[in-house]
């Protein structure tokens, strides 16, 4: 299509057309033909919209993103990914600026956009270079019942649809293996090798995390709620599953509380009860820290495949997968900088990229974002509420609402901040020292302003900001993308100095 921008003139996007119709059955997986549909508005080099160093990716301007959009992600080759939504409806998107691409994956706005059903919903998108995985629910035209599926569209060929996995009805009516029969799904994520995972329930009410090798294969059981605390004390309730990008063994990392309430220990549960979690007024419901009852005995832990044993070959019915879980972090861990009285009270989901894993967690004593290098198995302070704020004379970090973004070494973070200091940071290189740092060793990390309330990139990006919106896979390479409110909603990129790569 040729497309009229309202800023910046022309640009050339096309999709190829598709058939419409059901392709094949391949192994537990579908492939999904979607009909042509019209892309949005987008702005993409040669003619990207640059107010300073800001690249304006998309904006409310277009009729397919006038109510908004979501936090944006991005992946390691400079595709951003979004969900855009306006009064008709939403749809998922990927931009390349660079390339001047701009492609739709996903519409519920369009009953035509596949033929063989419609989606009425959305959600939990994800994306790595691969490609950009998602929750939708939908019917199958012939039915009004409907499913929710898992879908996966590969970055070099966004018209085809694969559905990695369904619930009843739709595993039935499009041939997915019995055996995997799924009544709910949740939480898909994708890394840069096609491995997916998810949480699933299967029809006999066993809730297990999943992992699919590729787009195309069947999903294996990495955990599920029969297993053991790794200190063999209680039943783990995880959620937020996160893929370690990495080649060689397959892990996933996943927020985990306990199924069974609390310790069986005696005084670990009375400690647990005892202490004054989730309290503060400040939090809205949507913060990135999970609630009181979610973080009973709760932490970060690892899921990693036994070296004799691949993801492919563990049954999705085994309660005994060759998968071992450990602790990254749970509250007898102890907190980096910190004197015996800290302990870990309270976690946010797990963050992981190639080298570390990072998340929002909370003491006794503040709230932080921490970082753990998976080859040392050391623990980092990144920020906290004890952190002094870059381009301040005084003033800390009073909030961390979202989940960080994690590059190699290195982590970005929506930091609130006293006065118009609140917005995006970046920790370049995160420190990683030995058990015996002092408190002022683990407060080494460089931390440095990408943008900020105070920011102002001019009349093309539409003044200054209200709100900045950034969290989990956000950061890859040199850029950073965001979601930004000024006069107009729009999705954003900044590039981060080359002084502070990885």
């Amino acid at each position: 299509a040729h497309l009229a921008s309202p800023l910046i003139g022309t640009l050339m996007m096309s999709r190829n057309p598709g058939s419409g119709h059901l392709l094949a059955v391949i192994s537990a997986t579908v492939t999904l033909a979607v009909n042509s549909a019209a892309s949005p508005e987008f702005y993409g080099a040669p003619h990207a919209v640059e107010a300073g160093n800001l690249t304006i990716v998309a904006t409310s301007k277009s009729q397919s993103f006038s109510s908004g959009f979501s936090f944006p992600l991005l992946d390691s080759e400079g595709t951003v990914v979004f969900d855009g939504y306006q009064s008709q409806g939403s749809g998922i998107y990927a931009a390349n600026v660079a390339k001047g691409q701009g492609v739709t994956i996903a519409q519920t706005n369009g009953s035509s956009f596949v033929e063989s059903f419609s989606f009425s919903s959305l959600a939990s998108t994800a994306t790595s270079k691969a490609g950009t995985v998602f929750l939708g629910t939908f019917s199958p035209k012939s039915s009004s019942s409907l499913s929710t599926g898992i879908f996966f569209s590969y970055r070099n060929s966004p018209q085809k649809l694969i559905m990695v996995a369904a619930t009843l009805p739709a595993a039935e009516a499009f041939a997915l293996p019995s055996s995997l029969h799924f009544t709910s799904l949740k939480d898909p994520t994708v890394d840069e090798t096609n491995r997916i995972a998810f949480e699933g329930e299967l029809s006999n009410n066993s809730t297990g995390i999943y992992l699919v090798s590729s787009p195309h294969t069947q999903p294996a059981l990495v955990v599920d709620r029969s297993a053991k605390f790794p200190d063999g004390i209680g039943r783990l309730c995880f959620s937020n599953a996160a893929l370690m990008s990495t080649t060689g063994s397959d892990s996933v990392v996943f927020f985990s509380s306990n199924c069974d309430g609390a310790s069986a220990d005696g005084e670990i549960k009375a400690a647990l009860r005892n202490r004054n979690r989730m309290c503060r007024s400040r939090r809205s419901v949507d913060h990135t820290i999970k609630d009181t009852a979610s973080n009973l005995d709760a932490g970060v832990f690892i899921a990693t495949a036994s070296s004799s044993s691949s993801s492919s070959s563990s049954s999705p019915s085994s309660s005994s997968p060759a998968f071992t879980v450990s602790v990254l972090a749970d509250f007898q861990t102890e907190v980096p900088g910190s004197n015996s009285s800290e302990h870990f009270e309270a976690f946010g989901a797990p963050i992981a990229g190639s080298d570390i894993v990072a998340f929002v967690a909370e003491t006794n004593l503040r709230l932080g974002i921490f970082a753990y290098h998976v080859a040392t198995k050391k623990l980092s302070v990144v920020a906290d509420t004890l952190t002094a704020v870059p381009g301040l004379t005084e003033g800390q970090f009073g909030d961390f609402p979202y989940a960080p973004s994690v590059f190699g070494t290195s982590c970005a973070f929506y930091g609130d901040a006293p006065g118009s200091a609140s917005g995006i940071y970046v920790s370049q290189n995160v420190n990683f020292k030995g058990e015996d740092e002092s408190e002022s060793e683990s407060r080494s990390n460089s931390i440095s302003t990408i943008v900020t309330m105070a920011s102002s990139f001019g009349t093309a990006a539409g003044g200054a900001f209200s709100f900045i919106g950034f969290g989990g896979n956000a950061y890859a390479d040199d850029k950073i993308s965001f979601y930004g409110v000024t006069t107009l909603d729009g999705i954003f990129m900044l590039p981060v100095p080359p002084k502070h790569h990885p």
